[in-house]
């Protein structure tokens, strides 16, 4: 936190901007994520762990693990690999 203000970079901080924005995919291009689904789906992808993930956003392990519940079923995936599949799809990480 910097100023009492969340700091989130890379790709999952330019596509929340976009969608705040309109200036880029819409939300139902993401199958109607929220931006905070989508950041942690991208932190997710991008190999950490629920604990590691809730550590860095602020958030209790039992929000990530319902976060990552609802994005598995908006996105109709079962698993890890498939949620990390969909965001490389959609472009929210590189390989």
């Amino acid at each position: 936190m910097h100023a009492g203000q969340r700091i989130v970079t890379g790709a999952a901080a330019n596509r929340v901007v976009d969608m705040l924005t309109n200036s880029g995919p819409t939300r139902a291009y993401y199958d109607n994520l929220t931006p905070r689904e989508i950041e942690i789906l991208t932190l997710l992808a991008s190999g950490l762990a629920n604990k590691q993930i809730a550590h860095r956003v602020k958030i209790s392990d039992k929000t990530v693990r319902n976060h990552i519940s609802n994005i598995y079923e908006k996105v109709k995936v079962v698993d890890r690999s498939q949620a990390v599949l969909y965001a490389v799809r959609k472009g929210l990480v590189e390989l």
